[in-house]
């Protein structure tokens, strides 16, 4: 509702962003977010890859490299999605709404 009323009330444009790869997400949880987002329907909507610091817990390794591969192909699936319901790709990480 509250990004209905954003676009029916103001002159506001809404961005979303989501994030590949956070603790417990699957591919199936990642797209299920991407089509809901994409049912609020805001101006545009950020997709991008958890990236561990060498200071974090989850420090960089092959492992994560991989990892970081997978999430990649999530998002590029994601960006399909969005595609087909009427976003258009803008740069390497974002979609924008077509009446936008």
């Amino acid at each position: 509702r509250a990004f209905s009323m954003v676009r029916s009330e103001t002159t506001a444009r809404s961005n979303v962003d989501l994030m590949a790869g956070l603790a417990g997400q699957t591919r199936k949880s990642f797209l299920t977010d991407i089509l809901s987002l994409a049912g609020w329907r805001p101006n545009s909507i950020h997709l991008s890859c958890f990236k561990p610091t060498q200071a974090s817990i989850w420090k960089r390794s092959e492992s994560t490299r991989r990892q970081t591969a997978l999430w990649r192909s999530w998002i590029e699936e994601g960006f399909r999605l969005l595609e087909e319901r009427g976003y258009r790709r803008h740069g390497e990480f974002r979609c924008v709404l077509a009446e936008s």
